[in-house]
């Protein structure tokens, strides 16, 4: 019995040292098998083609506020000199002579003349309007040049493209309710607007077309500023105008002086 308890006791033993001995040879073959990864990763790092980042830069290009309104100002002359026009009586007789008719036409010295530019002052009474391709759309293409001039950042001549914006604007909203009918509009109760408007000289529109020509070298006509002759005024009475009274027949001149004065 006391053999048996010596022999299980030796067999134990081994068996732990048998034991320690594989955990030992397993720690070294895990230890030797990550020491040959991290070799192999480093050296796969190191054999890794590094590729350049190129980085492209973008430049705004800033666009300059006078550059921008020589560019629509360009549009507007072509819009206008593609309206048609053709003078005709109210009766629809022929009143074009010479050169066609450009709305947007300006005299330039040393330039020979291939167009004409409208009337100034409209004679309804012998002019069409309306018919002529006068009233309408020449005021239509204009308002949305100076709208979209208007929102520039020019200097002291943005109160003239501000100031032209709402006198185009005041005409559109009165007549196009009507169609651009002059005789209905006389017949409305704006026909003392229309006729404010359309007698006046838009000083705005002439100052804002200069600035164009400087600027930009654009000579535009302000054929689309439809103008009438100014109505008569009416005569008035003559104002009665007293003579002297004859001191005869003044009661204050036959008075004497007042008592205190003696």
């Amino acid at each position: 019995m006391h053999r048996s308890h010596i022999l299980a006791r030796e067999i134990r033993g081994a068996v732990v040292v048998l034991l320690v001995a594989v955990l030992i040879a397993w720690l070294f073959a895990k230890l030797t098998d990550d020491r040959a990864e991290a070799k192999a990763q480093r050296q796969s790092l190191e054999s890794t083609t590094t590729v350049a980042t190129t980085t492209t830069t973008t430049t705004t290009t800033i666009v300059d506020n006078d550059e921008r309104l020589c560019g629509i100002a360009t549009a507007f002359r072509d819009d206008l000199a593609a309206l048609p026009v053709q003078l005709v009586s109210p009766g629809g007789a022929d009143r074009s002579s010479g050169l066609p008719i450009d709305i947007g036409y300006a005299p330039q010295e040393g330039v020979e003349a291939t167009a004409q530019a409208p009337p100034r002052i409209i004679d309804p009474e012998r002019i069409d309007p309306l018919a002529s391709g006068l009233l309408g759309a020449p005021q239509r293409v204009a308002f949305d040049f100076y709208s979209a001039a208007s929102t520039l950042r020019l200097g002291l001549i943005d109160a003239d493209f501000d100031a032209a914006v709402d006198y185009l604007g005041d005409l559109i909203a009165v007549a196009e309710p009507y169609g651009w009918n002059r005789a209905e509009i006389l017949e409305s109760n704006l026909s003392d607007r229309w006729t404010a408007l359309t007698t006046q000289v838009p000083v705005s529109v002439e100052n804002s077309l200069t600035y164009v020509e400087e600027q930009c070298d654009i000579a535009i006509g302000p054929g689309f500023v439809y103008r009438e002759p100014a109505p008569e005024l009416p005569v008035l009475d003559q104002i009665f105008v007293p003579t002297e009274i004859d001191p005869s027949v003044d009661p204050a001149a036959r008075r004497g002086p007042p008592a205190g004065d003696e």
